[in-house]
């Protein structure tokens, strides 16, 4: 789920980059160290997993079949890799299937439209045709009395209309920044008359206005949330479950918009499938290396496995959930009985809210007191760029001396963030706040926010598999080498620093108890 950002902190931030020697060859002295090298460089399955997940099993929305089938499909490869795996029910997600969406402009011309079911939305029984329409124009009692009496039975568009899905630097690139503030503010026009309309249709409570459109007989709701990226909308969850809530790209919004608005509403046909699926199992997914001499402490590669489902969630976190995989399947291979216990884990319920991860740490206190470190990924697809330190203060020196074992194709771009923010928005969150030690693993941004971060277009085409293949072999080292150390990691943090931008105190988020009988938000 997490939506890259740079932050400055007072006093708190020393970045060091691993500078290698010039000339310095792609091995280390340590004989695994070459091994896991090796096989990650050259004997990858990073390609041939990715089509598995990604292709065939598809986005991994928590509740959805996609996720169970991936729980099943990793727990099996790490059985056939000689990995102890087990799905580990934590509660219960309201169960939804996607089934086929399909929205058609039919009046006043004809044309094949973008657009999905959001996430745990009710479908419909049976296609239907109706005319679509804008928000009221007059917000006086008696006219917006009138309209909701003409939406029954008609689709209704409910977000502002977009005037432009031209991203900004494009405007900036042949506009300059006076076209960007004209863009500007001509949207912000906009989205000031449509705040008027949603409240005087919900008389100053907004948050009722799903309600009231349901109530009065619109057949659909349509929205769009575009992500700032050309061709990119973001896809979460429906925030209705009276009627169908479809999300549209913002240029056949537009269109939409613009047909309803200057002239007789357009119709439009829809089909929207979906099943309900009653309470199903929520699950992590754990594979376990068992330690030697220190096997009660143990190592975790962490990585959330769920995905929203506008793409395949490739980059979030498809490919956090891949390295992850293939460095368990090196040290397998490579380091068969590390000194510590190494456990991958695969949490599901992130993106509602960290829940899986939140309920292992409250299911598992032993082994979390046992914890020598948690190493988490979750965003993108470029090479890792940043270990982030999350306010830990004196882990530090032990990851730079890591580092300096390692080949340097794979530290020649590495600044740590030492000792970071101590907060966050994935699931190194769950232990974190109860001062466990994990540190985050950043990749090359890769225009995630903009492109990839929860939208349509997170496609396993977006992976680049030279950084995910080195990505791997880092993973694995920094597991190998964290097990191998001879004493227990240091866990001294930050409980807050100071956001240099704004003068905000940051503290370490209280813990928070995972939601076991999960629901959609609506």
């Amino acid at each position: 789920m997490r939506s890259s950002a740079v932050f400055n902190i007072v006093a708190l931030v020393v970045v060091t980059r691993v500078a290698p020697a010039p000339g310095q060859v792609p091995a280390a002295p340590d004989s695994v160290l070459r091994a896991i090298w090796t096989e990650a460089i050259h004997h990858s399955t990073l390609e041939s997993m990715a089509f598995s997940m990604l292709d065939s099993i598809g986005p991994r929305l928590t509740g959805s079949p996609g996720l169970a089938k991936a729980n099943d499909w990793i727990a099996a490869q790490y059985v056939r890799w000689g990995v102890e795996a087990k799905n580990e029910q934590y509660g219960t997600w309201e169960g939804w299937q996607r089934g086929i969406t399909h929205l058609d402009l039919l009046e006043p011309r004809v044309r094949s439209l973008d657009a999905r079911l959001l996430a745990y939305s009710t479908g419909l029984a049976q296609p239907r045709l109706a005319r679509v329409m804008t928000l009221p124009r007059r917000i006086d009692s008696a006219s917006i009395a009138s309209w909701l009496r003409d939406i029954r039975g008609n689709f209704v568009l409910i977000s502002r209309e977009p005037l432009s899905c031209r991203p900004a630097e494009s405007w900036k690139r042949w506009t300059g920044e006076a076209g960007v503030a004209a863009a500007r503010s001509a949207q912000d026009s906009v989205h000031a008359t449509w705040m008027r309309q949603v409240m005087a249709l919900t008389k100053q409570q907004p948050d009722s206005f799903y309600v009231v459109l349901a109530h009065a007989g619109a057949v659909a709701l349509l929205t769009t949330d575009w992500s700032g990226g050309w061709g990119a909308n973001h896809v979460f969850a429906a925030l209705t479950r009276d009627v169908p809530y479809i999300g549209v790209t913002c240029e056949d919004y537009g269109l939409l918009s613009r047909l309803a608005r200057r002239s007789t509403p357009p119709t439009a046909r829809l089909q929207a499938e979906a099943r309900a699926l009653g309470p199903v199992p929520a699950r992590n997914t754990l594979g376990v290396i068992r330690g030697g001499e220190k096997a009660n402490e143990t190592v975790i590669l962490s990585a959330h496995l769920d995905s929203w489902d506008g793409g395949s969630g490739a980059t979030d976190n498809g490919s956090g959930t891949l390295i992850v995989m293939e460095a368990m399947r090196i040290l397998r291979a490579h380091s068969p009985r590390p000194r510590r216990t190494i456990m991958a884990a695969h949490w599901s319920g992130e993106e509602q809210g960290l829940n899986g991860s939140k309920a292992f740490v409250s299911d598992h206190s032993e082994l979390v007191d046992g914890l020598q470190i948690l190493f988490n990924q979750d965003n993108g697809s470029g090479r890792v760029q940043e270990i982030a330190l999350l306010g830990f203060t004196r882990i530090g020196e032990p990851v730079r001396g890591w580092l300096g074992r390692m080949p340097h194709e794979l530290t020649d771009s590495v600044h740590v963030s030492d000792p970071g923010r101590p907060e966050g928005a994935t699931d190194f969150q769950s232990f974190i706040c109860k001062g466990v030690l994990a540190i985050e693993l950043g990749s090359a941004d890769f225009d995630y926010n903009e492109y990839t971060w929860h939208t349509t277009i997170d496609t396993s085409d977006k992976l680049s598999f030279s950084d995910l293949r080195r990505n791997a072999a880092m993973l694995a080292m920094l597991a190998y080498l964290a097990s191998e150390e001879p004493d227990r990691l240091p866990r001294d943090h930050l409980k807050e620093a100071v956001d240099r931008a704004t003068g905000a105190k940051i503290r370490v988020p209280p813990c928070q108890q995972p939601d076991r009988v999960g629901r959609p938000w609506y």
